[in-house]
């Protein structure tokens, strides 16, 4: 069931027909509103569900389109209807969650209370791998840039006590030296701290996968 969501959404672009052009539409693919005579918007308003949709999402679709017909609406909000049944699961919350997309309040409360204690986990889980990611993103930047400095601070060294360099060349050299020392500096202290917060984050996930909650 965890892969529900994403099973059905493929399913749905096979037979979407000219609504995949309203959703590139929308995406800023064609310039101009899309002929949707022939669109299946029962699929689209499924697809729209199945990914927490809001119902207001249609006034954006419509916005898209000509010739769209008098029942487009109805079909639209019936399937629409379908893929939230599915959305609102607790398989589907925790997909949700994992994957970062947000979720804006769109199941009924009867089912609310479990979907959301599923999303949470999986929000969790996204939240954990996409800052472990950031910060070990970080600290190679802190490092390559120590070693940069390091390497740019031994030339501005050299200019300074090159017998030949004019005095303007000196100056511009000192003071070279004394800021990439205060870049060092600052990234040396920094550098241990990035250290100990991806060794915090990945301790969480670990202690995240080892919960009951699923991953």
């Amino acid at each position: 069931m965890r892969w529900v969501l994403a099973g059905a959404a493929l399913g749905l672009a096979a037979c979407a027909g000219s609504g995949e052009r309203i959703i590139s539409a929308e995406a800023g693919e064609a310039a101009s509103a899309v002929d949707c005579a022939a669109a299946d918007w029962a699929s689209i308003g499924q697809r729209d569900g199945l990914y927490g949709e809001e119902p207001g999402k249609l006034a954006e679709r419509m916005a898209q389109c000509r010739n769209a017909g008098p029942e487009a609406r109805q079909e639209y909000e019936h399937g629409w209807q379908r893929g939230l049944a599915t959305y609102c699961t607790p398989d589907a919350g925790f997909d949700a969650g994992r994957n970062g997309r947000d979720y804006r309040g769109v199941c009924p409360a009867e089912v609310e209370r479990p979907f959301l204690a599923e999303y949470e986990a999986g929000r969790n889980l996204f939240d954990l791998t996409t800052r472990i990611a950031s910060t070990k993103a970080a600290l190679a930047l802190a490092v390559s840039t120590v070693e940069s400095d390091r390497f740019e601070l031994k030339r501005s060294l050299d200019r300074v006590s090159d017998m030949n360099a004019t005095s303007e060349d000196k100056s511009r050299a000192v003071e070279n030296v004394e800021r990439y020392r205060q870049n060092i500096g600052a990234l040396e202290e920094e550098i241990p701290k990035l250290r100990a917060a991806i060794g915090e984050a990945e301790a969480a996930l670990q202690a995240h996968r080892a919960s009951p909650s699923r991953e």
